[in-house]
Parts: C-alpha cells; sequence; structure tokens
C-alpha cells in the first residue's frame, strides 16, 4: 500500500500463488491485496487499518470503509481516513483522588 502498488481483489489461485506463496517464501515483503486502508490519528501519519480473511478481498475493503465510517471516519482529499472534526472526542480532564 504504501508503495504505491494497486492493491488487488482476485481469484483464489491468483491470491495463493501470486500472493500468498511469495510472501510466505520470503520472495517478497508485500502482498498487495484490498483490506487495509490508510488513516490518520493525531500525531501518527502514516497508520493503515487493516480487515483481513474475507473472500473475495473487496469484502476486507468493504469492512473496513464500514468500520471506519461507523466510527466517524472520513476520508480526506487524499484518500486517507481521518476522524471527522464534529467526532472529536474531547480529551478528559485530570482527575485527582486523594488519600
Amino acid at each position: 500500500m504504501w508503495d504505491g502498488k494497486t492493491l488487488v481483489s482476485s481469484n483464489i489461485c491468483i491470491i495463493v500463488c501470486c500472493h500468498f506463496c511469495p510472501w510466505v517464501c520470503g520472495c517478497t515483503k508485500q502482498m498487495a491485496l484490498q483490506g487495509p486502508v490508510p488513516i490518520s490519528l493525531p500525531g501518527h501519519l502514516d497508520l493503515c487499518f487493516v480487515v483481513n480473511g474475507a473472500y473475495p478481498a473487496s469484502e476486507d475493503l468493504a469492512i473496513a470503509e464500514e468500520t471506519l465510517t461507523s466510527c466517524g471516519f472520513a476520508k480526506d482529499a487524499s484518500n486517507v481516513w481521518v476522524k471527522s472534526a464534529d467526532q472529536t472526542m474531547p480529551v478528559p480532564a485530570p482527575q485527582f483522588i486523594g488519600n
């Protein structure tokens, strides 16, 4: 995802033979399948949220996007998921508990 590769949703043979096996054998450090989406949190810009295990991989992507939407995230102009301004939670005030 960070290398600019197109993330695919393919048939099971392509996924196993062209993505999974080369990754397991150490031939590549990438598995360019749909499922991860870039997110940004305050103080942490380059993060991703990953859903994995559904078939086809496009279902992983749909689950990730629906989950982030339900948690108050939205895509910005660069397609990075960020917390909507009206959905940010205030930081709780520090509390002192006496002895």
